[in-house]
């Protein structure tokens, strides 16, 4: 759940303690646009009886002024993404969402056209959440 007080805090209570780390990103929808706003901030939750607290930072150069209206949800593990993707090592999925949204912000920024490819890449695996708030 989000902080009452302070925008940028979370807190996350687990069910089970999961087999790795579990990132968050800050990002902002706009007209069906996502983008994220920062790094990932990520927790190591090892206990189903404690509640963390989870600081996410808007640090994307151009983007931190942007309304944080979501967070994009992953673990810290490594996968073999399809095409496009370089199918002959595991890729962390942080950097692989990061890497995702900034070649279609590169892409567009160069061309003038969107290039989605790495994003459906990795939506296809079905292994983040997006948060709404």
């Amino acid at each position: 759940c989000r902080s009452n007080t302070l925008d940028n805090t979370f807190y996350l209570q687990v069910k089970a303690p999961p087999t790795s780390d579990i990132c968050f990103f800050p990002i902002s929808e706009i007209n069906g646009g996502l983008h994220y706003l920062g790094n990932a901030s990520c927790v190591r939750a090892m206990s189903s009886n404690q509640i963390y607290n989870i600081e996410v930072i808007k640090n994307r150069y151009g983007f931190s002024s942007l309304t944080m209206n979501e967070l994009l949800v992953v673990k810290n593990q490594s996968y073999i993404f399809p095409s496009p993707y370089n199918q002959q090592y595991p890729i962390p999925a942080p950097d692989a969402f990061k890497y995702c949204m900034d070649h279609a912000l590169q892409f567009y920024q160069y061309y003038g056209e969107s290039d989605e490819s790495y994003c459906q890449s990795f939506q296809s695996l079905g292994i983040h959440s997006r948060i709404n708030f």
